[in-house]
């Protein structure tokens, strides 16, 4: 029954996420032929910013899905009543507080800028992404139930629905009238209709959700404090890591390279999402199997999960790196290009990023956030001085330098040691053994096929889609052959295989 919603909840995922790059790189693209790089620039920081204020979340989202996966496995009605009801309080004033703080900051926004443009229009711009923020946590706080039940296809397509509408609008406006207010103000609307469509949704699948006024007992209430302490770290790790960069680069470098960075981000984004669908949709699957299961059964799928998510990476890392400046001249021109050295950081940290999510699900389905609480304030700490620092040294690329510097000093040894320590309860050797093995194999192709892609003696479109072809065939057919044999290999296909079967589909399973 895992296998089943999670294979269903993957394809939603996937089409939904194909649908959602395609409208994104035709709004960018627009966008960039509309309003050029400086509006880009705006864009990027703007977001980078709020995303800081969304610090005011703490976790609280993660907290109570994390405590929802028992009481819904068991149907104990009452418990997810109580987490329900104090979810949406929490919620509620959260967005109310994203939005006064954020008013209160509006006289401080040229601090962030090193030559603002010259627009009349810069407070309201900010307003307008300021009110999309704040008004995202009104309703959507249902959404969680959605997903903890295994039913996250529901809220996949409601997005889905929102961003197909919204991507049509923004479209049209910046054809016709080139009017970036509109285009804001069209973002605040689809919003809300998402939030009140999937709030009644729930409240139909769900109808005890209406009415409720359930509330958690004092001992649920510490347990939830308890975990949102822990995961407030967490939140501002990842803010912090994740929301600066733009912020930076504007401050000390200029907001017309935040635009430039922002059609990579862009690209590395848009495949980040699409692949953390994926495990976003195993994610209520891994929770149920961690509310039911022993350890050892965890760390068995676990290892398999683990395996799929550095082929993915591995393979979507080293593609990206051959092949995303050609993409970026094809697509909005010569003068919106980076140098290699930068497009190597950016691809290095977007693999270090990619190759946990399979550590951190199974750490945060657990409820493991209390055991590495401090790493994401080390981590934040870190990033942020080593970024200054090495961005007053190197210029621009000094940026992605600190948020490595970042992640190989905290997150890419501690989340796996809370693991194996405090969830598996075994060695954590194993796993770095492997993880070392993972690295190498990555660093030979990436190079090696990196030299052999600039042989190919066309460029253009032609070019692209050679090394795109020669991308897929050569790292999944390397990969095939030195994995087709393990554990990890055939688990996977055990269960794609028994999937396909279920929909009438054979395999012929003999040759493995």
């Amino acid at each position: 029954m895992r296998s089943e919603k999670s294979f269903k909840n993957t394809i939603y995922a996937m089409i939904s996420q194909i649908v959602s790059l395609i409208l994104k790189f035709c709004i960018q693209t627009i966008f960039i032929r509309t309003l050029g790089a400086e509006y880009l620039g705006i864009n990027g920081l703007f977001t980078n910013i709020l995303q800081m204020l969304s610090l005011a979340e703490l976790g609280i989202g993660s907290a109570i899905t994390y405590n929802l996966y028992k009481p819904l496995a068991k149907n104990k009605i009452k418990e997810i009543q109580a987490y329900m009801n104090f979810y949406k309080k929490a919620y509620n004033f959260i967005g109310l507080f994203i939005l006064i703080v954020g008013i209160c900051i509006t006289p401080f926004l040229n601090i962030f800028i090193k030559n603002p443009p010259q627009t009349n229009n810069l407070i309201l711009i900010y307003w307008l992404f300021l009110l999309n923020t704040g008004l995202s946590y009104f309703f959507a706080y249902k959404r969680s139930i959605i997903i903890a039940n295994q039913e996250s296809n529901i809220d996949t397509k409601n997005l889905l629905i929102k961003l197909i509408i919204q991507s049509i609008l923004q479209i049209f406006i910046l054809i016709t009238t080139k009017n970036y207010i509109l285009f804001l103000i069209i973002q605040i609307i689809c919003t809300v209709m998402s939030n009140i469509m999937i709030s009644k949704k729930a409240d139909k699948m769900y109808p005890y959700l209406i009415n409720n006024q359930e509330k958690l007992s004092k001992r649920q209430q510490k347990k939830i404090f308890k975990d949102v302490y822990a995961m407030t770290a967490h939140k501002v790790g990842g803010v912090v890591v994740e929301g600066t960069d733009n912020i930076l680069i504007s401050a000390f470098v200029s907001i017309e390279s935040v635009g430039i960075y922002s059609n990579y981000v862009l690209i590395k984004s848009s495949i980040d999402q699409m692949l953390s669908q994926l495990f976003n949709a195993l994610t209520a699957s891994v929770g149920n199997l961690n509310a039911v299961s022993n350890p050892k059964k965890s760390y068995e799928v676990y290892q398999s999960i683990f395996f799929l998510n550095y082929w993915i990476y591995g393979f979507c890392t080293i593609t990206f790196f051959i092949c995303v400046n050609q993409f970026i001249i094809l697509w909005v021109g010569q003068e919106y290009l980076l140098s290699n050295n930068i497009v190597i950081l950016i691809a290095i940290n977007f693999f270090l990023s990619g190759i946990r999510k399979s550590t951190v699900m199974f750490k945060d389905t657990q409820g493991l956030f209390w055991n590495d609480r401090y790493k994401p304030y080390a981590e934040a700490i870190i990033n942020l001085v080593a970024s200054i620092i090495l961005l007053k040294i190197f210029g621009f690329i000094g940026v992605l330098l600190g948020t490595l510097v970042s992640t190989v000093t905290t997150c890419l040894w501690i989340e796996p040691y809370i693991l194996y320590k405090y969830g598996f309860q075994v060695s954590v050797r194993k796993y770095f053994k492997k993880f070392l093995i993972y690295i190498i194999i990555t660093i030979i192709i990436g190079f090696g096929l990196y030299y052999v892609s600039n042989i190919i003696p066309f460029g253009g479109l032609l070019g692209l889609l050679v090394k795109l072809l020669l991308c897929f065939i050569v790292i999944n057919g390397i990969y095939f052959l030195l994995f087709f044999k393990t554990k990890e290999f055939k688990y996977l296909f055990s269960i794609l295989n028994q999937l396909l079967l279920r929909r009438n589909i054979t395999i012929l399973t003999r040759f493995f």
